[in-house]
């Protein structure tokens, strides 16, 4: 959320877990690609 944009932040996986929470999302996880970045991943019911 950084990359090209003058007002981005970082943001750690328990924020991002609670954001997707409130949106209804249920298991939010991280999901090893094998790269650097992992991607996070949710089930919305």
């Amino acid at each position: 959320m950084l990359i090209n944009t003058n007002v981005g932040d970082a943001f750690s996986l328990e924020e991002i877990r609670g954001w997707l929470r409130v949106a209804g999302f249920r298991r939010p996880r991280l999901l090893e690609v094998g790269t650097h970045s992992p991607l996070i991943l949710a089930t919305k019911p």
